[in-house]
Parts: C-alpha cells; structure tokens; sequence
C-alpha cells in the first residue's frame, strides 16, 4: 500500500515538475512578446540619447513630455534628472512595474565607462498604439517601487 502511495507520489512529481516549468516558459516568453515594444523604444531612446541624436529621441517622447519639455531642452532635462544616461556605453532592463496596462515602468541599468553601473528609471505610456517615453530620471519613481 505505501509502495503505491510512493509510486503514485513519484509519478506526480515526475509529471508535474516539467509541465510547471513548461508553464514558466510559456509565461516568461508571453512576457517578453508583449513587452518588445516597450523594450524597444527603451532601447531606441537611450540609444539616440547616446549618440547625440536629441531629434530622434525626441520623437520618442510623450505628448505629455513634449508639453514639459522643448525639443532644445531635451538634453539639459536628461542631464538633469537621469545625468549617467548620455556618458552610458549600453543598457540592460532589469525590470517591469506597472502603474496600468497603458503606462509601465522600466528600471533599466546602464553600464559607464568606468565600469560601475547605474540604474535609471523611464516610465512609458501607450499613445494611439505606441509605446512612447514619459519621464526619464535617477530617482526612482513611486510606481515603480516593486519592494
């Protein structure tokens, strides 16, 4: 009797345990479909940040920013709130919080040339389809506090 309570035990583990971690896999993957467009224009941002192209970032922004911030002001609000972002040499996202479905928080870490990184936090907002930027700095945000 408790060599079949053990065997029924083992089965269960040995089935159970690949189709959790199949489960994982398919919501990590979900994750991530559903979050490239975020993840790109993160990336595009930052990016033009970097190589001296304010224009192309800003295009990126938020009706919400532009309203804030003139395009020949760009720079000096990023250098500003988020002043690792240009000397940055890449960026890595290290996580998702969000305030709703259409506005997101990204804590994305970047690596400087002297080897220490530091995080910056952009906050992100659906308009007419696209994922465009809100807000930019190194003080982490509210809503993205996820501790």
């Amino acid at each position: 009797m408790a060599s079949s309570v053990a065997r029924r035990a083992l089965l269960g583990i040995a089935i159970g345990t690949p189709a959790l971690g199949a489960l994982g896999g398919v919501i990590a993957g979900l994750v991530l479909w559903l979050s490239a467009g975020i993840r790109e224009v993160t990336h595009q941002f930052l990016g033009a940040l970097r190589a001296g192209r304010p224009d192309v970032a800003y295009a990126l922004t938020s009706a919400e920013l532009r309203a804030r911030v003139p395009p020949q002001q760009l720079l000096a609000y990023v250098d500003r709130d988020a002043p690792n972002v240009r000397g940055s040499q890449s960026e890595w996202i290290n996580g998702f919080a969000g305030g709703s479905g259409d506005e997101w928080c990204l804590d994305v870490w970047l690596s400087r040339a002297d080897g220490w990184p530091t995080s910056v936090y952009l906050i992100l907002v659906s308009e007419n389809d696209q994922w465009r930027v809100s807000e930019v700095t190194a003080a982490e945000p509210a809503m993205c506090d996820i501790d």
